[in-house]
């Protein structure tokens, strides 16, 4: 039982992992240069993420933030 309970909790890691990846391509993925003030490395991106315990976002706000984000993707399919 305890394998499965690894394995399940390996597989949750990864996807989350993944998502957080995708999130960040989409935010950063633009940002080539380093050096730009702007940029935040993976790892910084992912921690503060997973470390924050609540917010005080609206779900207005969330929804507007998924919206950029969504036009930002398809702005870029749209390039290919």
């Amino acid at each position: 039982m305890k394998n499965i309970t690894d394995l399940l909790a390996k597989a949750f890691e990864k996807q989350q992992n993944d998502l957080l990846w995708d999130m960040w391509k989409l935010q950063y993925g633009h940002l080539v240069r380093i050096d730009s003030k702007d940029f935040l490395s993976f790892e910084k991106y992912k921690k503060s993420l997973i470390e924050q315990k609540h917010s005080n976002i609206t779900y207005e706000e969330i929804e507007e933030e998924m919206e950029q984000i969504i036009k930002a993707h398809e702005a870029k399919e749209l390039k290919k």
